[in-house]
């Protein structure tokens, strides 16, 4: 499988912003104008990093220094 090697700033902001698009309106504005989610919210964005991560290991894109390279276990180079 031939792997995509992603550095640590472009992996982390690819599978955020996958995640992101997927979480459900959790968005809630504090009184200084900071926005966040709710705690369902939360979860549901680590629920979706998670996905998100498995979908790209599978795919063969990894971080920079990533040791896994399939959740199968084929660590095959070709």
């Amino acid at each position: 499988m031939t792997r995509y090697v992603l550095d640590t700033h472009t992996y982390i902001e690819l599978y955020s912003s996958l995640a992101e698009a997927f979480v459900d309106d959790c968005e809630i504005i504090a009184k200084d104008g900071d926005i966040g989610r709710t705690e369902a919210g939360d979860d549901q964005f680590i629920d979706n990093c998670n996905i998100v991560e498995s979908i790209l290991l599978e795919c063969g894109i990894v971080k920079e220094g990533e040791t896994r390279f399939s959740i199968t276990g084929d660590d095959d180079d070709s």
